[in-house]
């Protein structure tokens, strides 16, 4: 996979540097708090695997961009470091659960080479883990220390799962299916993919009184994530083909296979992609307070990496 840190290394900041450490200890604290001592967390550790599973997960690393796009966000817009760690917390906690809920429906056994939690601890934990994770992110935005902002910030996050959820619903029932339609597949994508990837920036504009501008992130988010997961795609093609083992699952070449007119789907679905990551990159740099600039080079950089 891409390393996308290349393009979103904000470290020159040491105020940044240090809310990424920050952000992460975070994370791990609220998922498994240290401070509990009552008879339930002996029984969580003598009887549930659910704690180790979440540790297990967080372990396994990944690019975190979502952290890193919501502290750039944060500061952009002149957040407090205590609230830019509560929001970037909870989008990176919601997107894990994603994936662990994820990596079940769709059998996967490995992300980021590392077994996943349903493939170690069972099916039954796994989903336990990831609701345990989705309950933390709310856990982190009660932390916000303006509460007058929480319903809002509250809403906006169950906007965007809703969607997920309704994205993934869509993705999985058109597993094993021969489909023609480019612009359905772009439409579930948004959905499932770019619903978490926009909220960084959404939560951030909430925090900040700049609703009018949350319009706006929609010309951003929607074309990146196609381009993202177009990327992915043509990484994961021959995977998400059918097998005796797996579904087939949805995959812009294999969609576009299907159109008469592409003699070449790789090559088109290439083209596509970075038409749509400099149609972002465009979007993003119109955002007020420099609040796209990571956005934008994050997507001209994987225009060229495509």
């Amino acid at each position: 996979m891409i390393n996308v840190s290349r393009q979103l290394d904000i470290s020159e900041s040491v105020c940044a540097d240090d809310l990424l450490s920050l952000i992460e200890n975070r994370m791990f604290e609220l998922v498994a708090p240290k401070n509990s001592n009552t008879h339930l967390s002996n029984f969580e550790n003598n009887h549930s695997n659910v704690i180790q599973a979440a540790v297990y997960h967080l372990q396994t690393g990944g690019q975190r961009m979502r952290v890193k796009l919501c502290v750039h966000a944060g500061l952009s817009v002149g957040l407090s470091k205590e609230n830019i760690i509560c929001l970037a917390a909870a989008c990176e906690l919601i997107h894990n659960a994603s994936l662990i809920h994820d990596d079940i429906q769709d059998r996967d056994e490995f992300r980021r080479g590392k077994k996943t939690v349903w493939a170690i601890y069972g099916q039954n934990v796994a989903i336990c883990t990831g609701d345990l994770f989705l309950s933390a992110a709310y856990l982190s935005i009660s932390n916000f220390d303006r509460p007058e902002f929480i319903g809002k910030l509250i809403q906006k996050i169950h906007q965007r799962i809703a969607l997920v959820i309704n994205g993934q619903s869509a993705d999985i029932a058109l597993k094993d299916k021969l489909l023609n339609d480019i612009v359905l597949y772009e439409q579930v994508v948004i959905a499932k993919s770019g619903a978490l990837i926009g909220l960084p920036l959404e939560l951030c504009l909430i925090s900040a009184q700049m609703t009018e501008w949350l319009p706006k992130t929609a010309s951003v988010v929607e074309p990146f994530s196609i381009g993202y997961q177009i990327f992915d795609d043509l990484k994961d093609l021959k995977d998400d083909m059918a097998s005796d083992s797996k579904q087939r699952s949805l995959n812009a070449i294999l969609v576009l296979e299907q159109l008469h007119d592409c003699e070449d789907p790789t090559k088109m679905a290439r083209q596509l992609a970075r038409k749509k990551f400099k149609q972002a990159a465009i979007n993003a740099n119109s955002l007020p307070n420099n609040l796209g600039h990571q956005f934008a080079e994050l997507a001209l950089y994987m225009a060229d990496q495509i």
